[in-house]
């Protein structure tokens, strides 16, 4: 009887569990998508990111148990939990633009030290609540209720994740988002104070819930970021969508397009849009039907409109751009142009009876591996089908100017030598950018001819302002600077991406590129103080994280990535966590072969990952099937997981409050070292293919570990 008024009594707390999970979870998504759009968003900083967010709660974790304290204030800890991730956001956006420079370049230990600086408070106050509600919700209960809390707070993460990924960012910016969330959780806390008899706690949850309505109906804080983002411009709109943010500002009569603060389109600039266009499409004798993979918001319709083309086919992402501009692009309603809003990967895969005279991709140069896919030699392939006899494909990166340096010879030498093993002729033509034309025959350098036999009037391309010889030899001296002995450019060996990782990395001193070698060389020295069963958790923690981003980047390399996939993904992995805790609490076991099982589970799931993929990459599976084929791999991943540290918490042999934060702890430091080394490391250097079978080879290690050394340990 006394034991069960004890699990009574705390059952109110049990909600702010599944509200401290609900709000971990949908803080992280939102400020990880406020430091993309702060900071360069390639995958070594999302992979530094997410490693410092999980390192930071892990170390909260493992030393939570110092702040044991506080087990008779959970309320309290939580208020300060629900009021942190607005207050993160702030500051995160007053900082970044108080001691970094708009525009200028930032290296690896800025953004690592940054980045602690701003998600040390929450992490470590999100770390240290899990083992001081073990604790305390275990003591009131008479019981171990670890497990009961890992679930709970699996199930919130679920929630968030769910809430976010799929209402929140289609409805509001991010500081609202924040604040609806705040809003939410002092809903929770005043309904758990109110059953609890906390009066104090109940008076402070309304008072924070009046002032969050305030703020959500009476103020604007989006003007006041505005100001600190686009000085000196006036924002015209500005819209939040699940592919970024998207501002449209004007200065001085001039419009400027940002996405995630990245300078998209500026108008004033024609000969960009000139050369883009022109270039490849005077090649052709009568380019009628053309495809255009991105660009129809900067202008090269406005060019493309001068051959008078019968039919264009334009594909774009973000439909939300597109509306942003139609207005200053009529040419957008044209009877001849047909908008796609689609992943240009999945397009060209799927549009198999059409052709086209040319081939005109505007895509940012590959520094990530979403955008390394329209420069692979798979995607040269099929474009190579789609072109009519004598049609044009045409794709640039940034111009090398008068001197080929070291990282630009490397980025010219992979795109050049890939689209060679794909087309028979290739060229180089240098401008604003240095555009790679490839065809089925010579390239016709009397440019300004072919411009003037199509009576095509330009502000820039024409013969009083371009020279076919200058351009032509800058051209010549290009190709011969390139080194032939190059790796061709893949999905499953995105070698142009990893080079412009190098290349960005080498305008830093060599201590940046030092960064992720001496972050992960202390997390290594913390598994050495670990137990064997701390080891266990951590194998399948760093397994799980490792693939997880292996389906994310399998599924873009493979199908063009539907981006709503990492907020289903996420929302997946959650429910597999709360299934694999919450059965595991059914089944007896808890000896050394049951509590192991579930690595033997990670590692073949990872083994038999390349064979996946490549039925997948050669499947006739459509984007409905495949991502119920993956959200499946991802949901047995996260139920495995989640089986491991419930029997993980039977072997709990003494004080709670210290050893569920160190279980937590190890599993969060192996997540970590997991997403940052397989994005960042292992899969640039090695491909996919590799990385499935060293990270097996990580969990299997920590079950041989485990069977090495003592089972018979308190934790």
């Amino acid at each position: 009887m006394g034991g069960k008024r004890k699990a009574t009594s705390g059952l109110p707390e049990y909600w702010l569990v599944v509200a401290m999970g609900f709000t971990s979870m949908s803080a992280q998504l939102i400020l990880l998508r406020d430091f993309l759009k702060l900071f360069q968003g390639n995958e070594l900083v999302i992979g530094l990111l997410l490693a410092s967010w999980m390192f930071i709660t892990a170390v909260g974790a493992w030393t939570g148990y110092r702040f044991r304290r506080l087990h008779h204030h959970l309320a309290l800890l939580f208020l300060v939990l629900a009021w942190l991730p607005p207050l993160t956001h702030f500051l995160l956006v007053w900082l970044r633009y108080t001691f970094f420079t708009p525009g200028v370049m930032t290296g690896l230990l800025p953004v690592l030290v940054f980045s602690w600086t701003v998600l040390l408070p929450f992490c470590f106050v999100s770390g240290m609540s899990f083992p001081v509600f073990s604790g305390s919700l275990s003591e009131r209960a008479g019981s171990n209720h670890t497990n009961r809390i890992y679930y709970l707070e699996a199930s919130g993460s679920l929630a968030g994740g769910a809430l976010f990924s799929f209402v929140l960012v289609f409805l509001f910016p991010h500081w609202a988002a924040l604040f609806l969330i705040l809003l939410l959780n002092m809903g929770v806390l005043a309904t758990v104070a109110w059953r609890t008899g906390r009066r104090k706690i109940l008076g402070w949850s309304v008072a924070s819930m009046a002032v969050t309505a305030f703020f959500l109906l009476f103020t604007d804080p989006g003007k006041l970021e505005n100001r600190w983002l686009f000085p000196g411009q006036q924002v015209v709109m500005q819209q939040e969508s699940p592919y970024g943010s998207l501002t449209l500002t004007r200065m001085h009569g001039q419009w400027q397009l940002y996405e995630n603060n990245e300078m998209l389109y500026s108008t004033g600039i024609p000969a960009l849009q000139e050369e883009k266009v022109h270039y490849p499409l005077s090649q052709h004798p009568r380019p009628d039907t053309l495809l255009l993979v991105f660009g129809s918001w900067n202008g090269m319709l406005q060019e493309i409109s001068k051959y008078g083309p019968a039919a264009v086919d334009a594909v774009e992402i973000n439909p939300e751009l597109v509306e942003m501009l139609q207005s200053e692009f009529p040419e957008i309603s044209a009877s001849w142009l047909a908008m796609h809003f689609q992943d240009p990967v999945i397009f060209v895969n799927r549009a198999k009876d059409k052709r086209y005279d040319a081939i005109l991709v505007n895509a940012p140069p590959p520094d990530n591996l979403q955008t390394n896919r329209y420069f692979t030699r798979e995607f040269f392939l099929r474009c190579r089908e789609l072109l009519s006899p004598g049609g044009v494909f045409s794709i640039s990166l940034p111009a090398s100017g008068n001197y080929l340096g070291e990282s630009a010879r490397k980025n010219h030498s992979i795109l050049y030598f890939t689209l060679k093993e794909v087309f028979p002729y290739v060229t180089i033509v240098p401008g604003e950018e240095d555009y790679f034309i490839a065809s089925a025959r010579e390239f016709d350098w009397d440019i300004t001819g072919l411009i003037t036999e199509k009576g095509l009037e330009n502000d820039y391309m024409n013969p009083w302002y371009i020279s076919n010889d200058l351009i032509r030899r800058r051209a010549d001296r290009i190709v011969e600077a390139l080194t032939p002995d190059i790796r061709l450019n893949t999905g499953l060996y995105p070698v142009a991406t990893f080079t412009h990782w190098k290349q960005w990395l080498s305008h830093f001193d060599w201590l940046h590129s030092l960064v992720p070698l001496i972050f992960m060389l202390f997390i290594l020295l913390t598994l050495v103080r670990m137990n064997p069963v701390q080891v266990v958790l951590f194998a399948g923690g760093f397994a799980s994280a490792a693939l997880e981003v292996i389906l994310l980047l399998a599924f873009q390399v493979l199908f063009g990535y539907l981006y709503l996939a990492t907020g289903m993904l996420i929302t997946v992995f959650m429910l597999g966590l709360y299934l694999g805790s919450r059965t595991a609490e059914y089944r007896k076991g808890g000896k050394e072969k049951p509590f192991t099982r579930p690595l033997v589970g990670l590692a073949t799931i990872l083994a038999a990952m390349p064979v996946l993929i490549f039925l997948l990459k050669n499947s006739s599976l459509n984007a409905i099937l495949v991502p119920v084929f993956i959200g499946s791999i991802t949901l047995l991943t996260a139920f495995l997981v989640g089986t491991l540290f419930a029997r993980g918490t039977r072997l709990l042999q003494k004080d709670i409050f210290r050893s569920s934060g160190r279980l937590y702890s190890a599993d969060l430091m192996g997540s970590a070292l997991g997403a940052m080394l397989v994005s960042a490391v292992l899969i640039p250097l090695t491909g996919i293919i590799v990385t499935c079978f060293l990270t097996a080879g990580v969990a299997l290690a920590g079950m041989a570990w485990y069977r090495y050394s003592s089972p018979g340990i308190s934790v």
